[in-house]
């Protein structure tokens, strides 16, 4: 699975996520952050042609996004999701309870499988 498009910013990843999308920034950002040193001061969208839709961090000094880019995202977003799935998998009070955890299970599972392959 490779890199489809990539957009810019978050609306294409907000609405792929709906009511997870936050979530999966904040623990996104922490992943990285805890990976590699460095703050994430925004994101991209990357769409995966196997339909994956993924973050990609960006950091505004060139140095920092070097070790950013030395951290799989595709891994930090792996766990993410799993992270975001237990969450919301246990909230049954959300309006889309069922297809929102699916979501994001498959979505988990299809970046582990992709980052594995990498």
């Amino acid at each position: 699975m490779t890199i489809e498009s990539r957009k810019s910013g978050t609306d294409h990843f907000d609405a792929t996520y709906g009511a997870a999308a936050h979530n999966l920034k904040d623990k996104m950002s922490f992943l990285l952050h805890s990976r590699s040193g460095v703050h994430v001061e925004g994101w991209d969208t990357a769409i995966h042609t196997g339909g994956l839709v993924a973050l990609l961090p960006i950091a505004a000094p060139c140095n920092d996004q070097a070790k950013l880019d030395s951290v799989d995202p595709t891994s930090a977003f792996a766990s993410a999701a799993e992270q975001a799935f237990e969450a919301f998998s246990a909230d049954y009070e959300l309006e889309d309870a069922d297809a929102l955890p699916a979501l994001l299970l498959k979505s988990a599972e299809s970046a582990r499988q992709l980052a594995g392959s990498m």
